[in-house]
Parts: structure tokens; C-alpha cells; sequence
């Protein structure tokens, strides 16, 4: 289940991100009992820091050297979003949504320094975002792709060589249904 995005927490508005456990339909997410907590602090440094985590954290993404803090976002109210708090266990939470923001797949890929088919899975770079497209002409295993543009389940990249230069373009399936 690859959600519909990412959760990034706003850590420079709010100085706590409050789990919640699942609330009851018709309820406030703020009638419910928090359960446990991130608090975050604000460096000499100019950075943020957790200060305190839950034990079993393991988001999506984490590089406070780099502002970075995503959760998988699994579901989605008009009040809040379920996020997976531990990739390896799946455990959730549900959090305010308006605590953060929401960067849906789509705007998380075209953001991307490059792109890369994991280990052993290679794929047909296409000349057409369709699967009946002819394969763009080349010898040549692309390793890393830009992300340019995307259409529906397609991405269209730049093929880039060892040098990080652009030597083609082409579309690359970067989703069906409920995977990547």
C-alpha cells in the first residue's frame, strides 16, 4: 500500500505533532485522548531537532540535518490523516491535517533529484506515457533518471548519464494501481 502521499509535520509553526488513536466517526480528533507525542526543538544552529520521539518511530523519511520528516499518509479526513508512524511494523496514528501538510505522490516524485528502478527490476523506458509505446532507442542502461513531468501512472524523466547529463528522454511506468 503505497498511501496517497506524504505527511511532512510543520516543525517550524508547531512544537508538538500529538498522536491520536483511531477517533469515533462524528467526534472531534480533539475529543479523543493523545496517546503519545513528537516535540521538536529549534537549535542555535538554525535547526530542528526531535526532542522526543515515540520508541517505535519509523517514518517514511527522516534527515532533520535536511528538514526532512515525512509519514506515509494512509488515510484521509476532512480532519485528520492516518499516517504510518513505523514503516517496518506498519503501526499508525491518525494526526491533525492541519499540523502539516500533505505532499501527494505526484509532487513528492517531480521533486526529486533523480530517479532509480530498484535493484534488479529494469523496465522499459518508453517513447509515450502508454504500455503499447515503442521502447526509446538505446544500448545503453540508464542507472538514474530526472524526473520531468508526470501523467497519470507515467513519468516522464531525462536519461542521465554517470555525469548527471541529460542524454534522452522518455516515460517510465512509476505506479500501477497499488504499488510503485
Amino acid at each position: 500500500d503505497i498511501g496517497l502521499g506524504f505527511f511532512k509535520p510543520d516543525f517550524y509553526k508547531e512544537k508538538t505533532l500529538l498522536f491520536y488513536p483511531k477517533p469515533t466517526i462524528g467526534k472531534s480528533l480533539y475529543e479523543h485522548q493523545a496517546y503519545d507525542s513528537l516535540v521538536f526543538v529549534h537549535s542555535e544552529m538554525d535547526r530542528h531537532q526531535i526532542a522526543y520521539a515515540p520508541p517505535y518511530l519509523v517514518p517514511a523519511h527522516l534527515k532533520m540535518d535536511y528538514d526532512i520528516l515525512l509519514f506515509r499518509v494512509k488515510r484521509m479526513s476532512k480532519d485528520y490523516f492516518e499516517v504510518v508512524v513505523n514503516e517496518s511494523t506498519r503501526r499508525t496514528a491518525f494526526v491533525d491535517r492541519f499540523k502539516g501538510g500533505m505532499v501527494p505522490w505526484p509532487e513528492f516524485l517531480i521533486t526529486l533529484p533523480s530517479v532509480e528502478f530498484e535493484e534488479g527490476m529494469i523496465q522499459p523506458i518508453k517513447i509515450k506515457p502508454l504500455d503499447h509505446a515503442s521502447e526509446v532507442a538505446t544500448e545503453k542502461v540508464y542507472k538514474r533518471m530526472r524526473p520531468e513531468s508526470i501523467q497519470g501512472f507515467w513519468l516522464e524523466v531525462s536519461l542521465i548519464n554517470e555525469n548527471y547529463q541529460a542524454e534522452g528522454q522518455g516515460w517510465i511506468k512509476w505506479r500501477n494501481e497499488f504499488e510503485l
